[in-house]
């Protein structure tokens, strides 16, 4: 059942695919204060299990955080040993930046085909919405998405507040005809809640790309 598991998660969308993935981490004091257990455990074994895969494709990973100053940094992973080298973010612990729809949309980039996959890890709550002209950005995020072909998956703080981001992972995954995969490692949900999306089951447009991370 293990091998079942991580193999959906880190099944390509096409045989032979190129692995992108986006990291985008929550500048906050909050996140601070879970940062080195995410950093320490559960990242590397996300990463080592896209990058052993299979060992004959490219694999790109970017990170970013949410403050308005940050910008993608992206190395690319050849050995399952740099699965381990997570950056160590310096967050800012009075003026946080919670994760927005609109960061969302604008680290989707055009570019080469790959299997991208979207990692989001927050420790709060998205800012409120203006719900009073009936606009759900949030549903532009999952729609967004499924256009660019990008499984998202989410690292969450425990509680009733992060429900926009539960909502989201649930309409990719319907929208893309994805299924949520249960972890094949503990996690302690007291604390913390990882939802994974398993294997694609669109059939992505083998012609021109459609898009990428920069």
């Amino acid at each position: 059942m293990t091998a079942l598991r991580s193999s959906s998660f880190s099944s390509p969308a096409m045989p032979g695919d190129d692995i992108a993935v986006f990291f985008l981490v929550e500048d906050s004091g909050a996140m601070a204060g879970i940062w080195d257990d995410v950093r320490a455990f559960y990242l590397p074994m996300l990463l080592e299990n896209l990058r052993t895969a299979d060992m004959t494709v490219a694999m790109q990973v970017s990170w970013m955080t949410s403050s308005p100053t940050s910008s993608p940094s992206t190395v690319l992973v050849n050995d399952p040993a740099q699965c381990r080298d997570i950056p160590d973010f310096p967050f800012n612990p009075t003026m946080g930046t919670a994760i927005s729809s609109a960061v969302i949309l604008s680290s989707a980039r055009e570019g080469r085909q790959t299997t991208r996959h979207f990692i989001l890890i927050a420790a709060t709550a998205p800012p409120p919405v203006d719900e009073r002209y009936g606009f759900d950005p949030w549903h532009d995020v999952a729609v967004a998405l499924c256009q660019e072909y990008i499984r998202l998956h989410v690292i969450l703080n425990a509680g009733p507040d992060m429900r926009i981001f539960h909502d989201l992972f649930k309409r990719s995954l319907h929208l893309q005809n994805n299924s949520e995969i249960p972890s094949w490692f503990q996690i302690d949900p007291r604390t913390y809640s990882i939802r994974l999306s398993g294997r694609p089951q669109y059939v992505r447009d083998p012609g021109p790309s459609v898009s990428d991370y920069r």
